[in-house]
């Protein structure tokens, strides 16, 4: 009993990830964007802004961030809640301020930036503890998950690494009744590579590549 026990405790406390700094092997820094100024910067304007249960929030990392999203739309409901240098445990850490507002919904676009210092099913657990955070703080929220988009950082960021991860991500929506997204096939050319014209860096979108990703919300953003 006292083995079941303590299984069930590390697996609420994050599991491997808990254990890991726990035990001196992963320092809370090296994981946790919260140390960043920029991001304490961000999260520290969120808190403050107005509150309305008619948002849409984009919730994510620089990908999400460096999008107008509510002039792309056309919709003043839309809130950009990304944060550049982002990540799951990031998100953790600041999903109080996002439930606050009992949004109508929430497109996340997370995990990439996790890659460098988690496995996926480490980030899987960590996306699991999101949703059910929001569920539980707000039940009418409609939760939208979308893949992770690929790279040309091949060495950083192994399209393996995505496609697994994307799996994981497809899995988790599927167990909670939730929408997934697929953008990450948008993002291909012919040859099943990242496609460069869709961006300006080899891993954040450009305008055209936030078109793409426009064609494939904007139908969930638009329904009631």
């Amino acid at each position: 009993m006292f083995i079941i026990g303590f299984g069930y405790f590390i697996h609420k406390k994050g599991g491997v990830t808990y254990l890991r700094t726990k035990m001196g092997l992963r320092s809370e820094k090296t994981f946790s964007p919260k140390h960043n100024n920029y991001w304490n910067r961000k999260y520290s304007l969120f808190q403050v802004l107005p509150n309305d249960s008619t948002e849409i929030i984009f919730l994510g990392n620089s990908i999400t961030e460096w999008c107008e999203w509510s002039e792309l739309l056309e919709n003043p409901n839309i809130k950009n809640r990304g944060i550049s240098g982002d990540n799951t445990i990031g998100l953790l850490d600041r999903l109080d301020e996002v439930v606050e507002s009992q949004p109508k919904k929430i497109f996340i676009e997370v995990g990439i930036n996790d890659i460098k210092i988690l496995n996926t099913y480490e980030i899987a657990h960590n996306y699991e503890s999101i949703i059910q955070i929001i569920k539980q703080e707000s039940p009418s929220t409609n939760i939208y998950l979308q893949s992770i988009i690929p790279t040309n950082f091949f060495d950083t960021f192994h399209p393996d690494t995505i496609r697994a991860l994307n799996n994981q991500i497809k899995r988790i929506a599927s167990e909670n009744s939730l929408i997934y997204i697929d953008l990450h096939d948008l993002f291909l050319d012919e040859k099943g590579n990242f496609d460069m014209t869709l961006s300006y860096d080899g891993i954040h979108p450009n305008g055209k590549g936030y078109l793409v990703w426009k064609k494939a919300v904007e139908p969930f953003v638009n329904e009631p």
